[in-house]
């Protein structure tokens, strides 16, 4: 503001920018329709579209079908919280298999072994964790491989799928070489058996050994537990029952080992699509 202005020149002056100010607002405004409704790569007023535009592709079939899966999946999960809803997640896990989902394979695995919302069958049992182990999911493998390791239930002798050591170590190994150390844990514990009864404990106790070095829990107490059902370098059994002697008291409790089946995690099915 200029000095010795007049208030009616002082009230002008401050206006004048104001007014511009809007105009501008104005034509900015104008100007942004404009390229909405006119401007190629935009949808116009009479609905039609400009050459240049380009539509996101469509959805396959595939894709849609293994995202209607994932839900029906994360349906019957939660509907498994309910023991009263067993029938509904095994129809959601159902839907969800029929598109070739693995996790839902591995849920309808669990439910015929248990005998959740259906009649206990180990066979169906392991129908659905071979489908789900075929496609490479490790509780799919794990599971199969321990049900042939185990054969009859040792709490249930009317169950009926037989042991099979070549099935067992097949899927058993499967697993394993996918990281699952409980798989891995389950191929040490048929050598050793297999050792106390052939003779041949060196030969049996090898793989055991290489997961111990590692550190595995289970391995040193099937190690120093070995000492004790055949005999040894009472060096290497002091060693081994040392460690083991020293491990959490939870893994020395072999009633886990018979809750595995039931408790052993699934995972989320997302990262299976």
């Amino acid at each position: 503001m200029k000095a010795g202005a007049t208030t009616e020149e002082a009230i002008t002056m401050v206006r004048v920018p104001m007014i511009r100010g809007r105009r501008l607002g104005r034509l900015c405004a104008i100007a942004f329709i404009y390229m909405a409704v006119a401007q190629p790569g935009f949808a116009r007023a009479d609905d039609q579209k400009d050459s240049t535009f380009t539509p996101l592709p469509p959805l396959s079939a595939n894709k849609i079908a293994a995202a209607s899966a994932a839900q029906d999946v994360i349906l019957g999960r939660s509907l498994m919280k309910d023991a009263k809803k067993d029938a509904e997640a095994l129809a959601a896990f159902t839907r969800a298999a029929a598109q070739g989902n693995p996790v839902a394979e591995a849920y309808l695995g669990y439910l015929s072994y248990m005998g959740h919302g259906t009649r206990q069958d180990d066979q169906a049992a392991a129908t659905w964790y071979q489908r789900a182990a075929e496609q490479g999911l490790v509780d799919g493998q794990l599971r199969l491989g321990l049900m042939y390791a185990t054969g009859r239930d040792l709490f249930d002798p009317a169950r009926n799928l037989h042991r099979d050591r070549k099935q067992a170590l097949y899927w058993l190994k499967q697993a394993a070489y996918q990281g699952s150390w409980t798989a891995a844990d389950q191929m040490a514990e048929i050598y050793v058996l297999e050792g106390v009864h052939n003779g041949h404990m060196d030969a049996a106790r090898a793989f055991a050994q290489i997961l111990a070095e590692k550190d595995d829990p289970y391995a040193i107490q099937l190690l120093c537990n070995s000492y004790n059902w055949a005999d040894g370098n009472p060096a290497e059994k002091k060693h081994w029952c040392d460690l083991r002697d020293h491990l959490p008291a939870y893994v020395t409790d072999y009633y886990h080992r018979y809750r595995l089946l039931e408790d052993a995690d699934i995972p989320a099915p997302a990262s299976h699509l």
